[in-house]
């Protein structure tokens, strides 16, 4: 008899219940764990399931509210909370569950000390990546191909409000993949006066321009407007320049060149995802320590200017 394979999903709201579809199609026979406090997140997570054909029988799946019924090994989990809890969240995991491998969502927290907290957490972790994904989405490692060589680039990311504070960690991270070099400095002097409520209550957002550069030369302009226009990913490298529309599917390079392509749900990716990790751990997502390096440079940039406008002394700022 083959051991059971224990995934746990933490949070199963909207990303979490997508990842919850993704699972049901894995070829590997596996036991769920879907926590949430929230009834209705599990309500939403158990119609989504449902709508997957053969979910109902393939795999063996749990509906919990309480850490204690967790098992006591988890092969893999996969954190789906807002950044504010999911330190605490995985500290209590620990004192439940010993934990193989780890999939977190981004943004991870909400500095560079309780990064290093959530570190020193994990520290027993086989292996733990973070879901900045459009290094699995298959149109972008096309794209990949062509833009990583061995020059310098140089992005230009805007113009809309896209959240700025909440997404920008998707687009360094995508910088640091293209050009295989680390995130050195991120300036927010560009950044607008005033932050602002976003969507999700009790988490701020911010517009203007945000400057980052990299060890090796590379730059990226992210640029967030309230009445900007769209988002477009501009690339220049020594081949001249790509313009990427992901709204729209399609990529323009160089004498009109395109590649078409998708921005693949998160239900889409999540067996491929799973599946390399278990049968092989690893996977193509940036590992914590890569981009933890990422986030630690982010934070305490965003941090600073938090303060400075907000003229106060936070160890936090509250962002996700």
């Amino acid at each position: 008899m083959k051991p059971i394979v224990n995934i746990l999903i933490i949070g199963t709201g909207q990303l979490g219940s997508r990842y919850l579809q993704g699972l049901a199609v894995c070829s590997t026979i596996i036991e769920i764990w879907c926590f949430d406090p929230s009834l209705d997140s599990l309500k939403t997570a158990k119609e989504r399931w449902e709508e997957v054909e053969g979910s109902t029988t393939k795999h063996k799946i749990h509906w919990i509210q309480n850490f204690s019924e967790l098992p006591k090994k988890i092969d893999l989990a996969i954190v789906v909370t807002t950044a504010d809890v999911r330190l605490q969240v995985m500290q209590v995991i620990s004192q439940y569950s010993t934990i193989r491998f780890l999939v977190l969502e981004k943004v991870l927290v909400q500095s560079s000390n309780q990064l290093d907290d959530l570190q020193q957490v994990i520290l027993d972790v086989e292996g733990a990546w973070v879901n900045t994904p459009r290094r699995m989405i298959k149109w972008h490692q096309k794209l990949y191909d062509i833009i990583a060589d061995s020059s310098a680039v140089k992005v230009y990311v805007g113009n809309n409000d896209w959240g700025l504070a909440c997404n920008s960690i998707h687009f360094l991270d995508l910088v640091s993949w293209w050009s295989d070099e680390k995130l050195v400095s991120v300036d927010t002097s560009f950044l607008d006066m005033t932050w602002f409520e976003s969507k999700r209550p009790g988490f701020f957002e911010i517009t203007g321009i945000l400057k980052a550069k990299y060890s090796c030369g590379s730059e990226l302009i992210l640029e967030s407007r309230t009445n900007g226009e769209g988002l477009l990913i501009h690339v220049k490298n020594l081949e001249g320049e790509w313009i990427i529309d992901e709204k729209n599917g399609i990529a323009t390079g160089p004498k009109g060149k395109t590649i078409p392509g998708r921005i693949e749900n998160q239900s889409e990716m999540t067996a491929r995802l799973v599946e390399s990790i278990l049968k092989n751990g690893q996977c193509e997502l940036p590992s914590f320590e890569e981009s933890s390096q990422t986030h630690r440079i982010f934070l305490k940039s965003m941090l600073e200017h938090w303060n400075k406008i907000q003229n106060k002394n936070d160890s936090i700022f509250p962002i996700t």
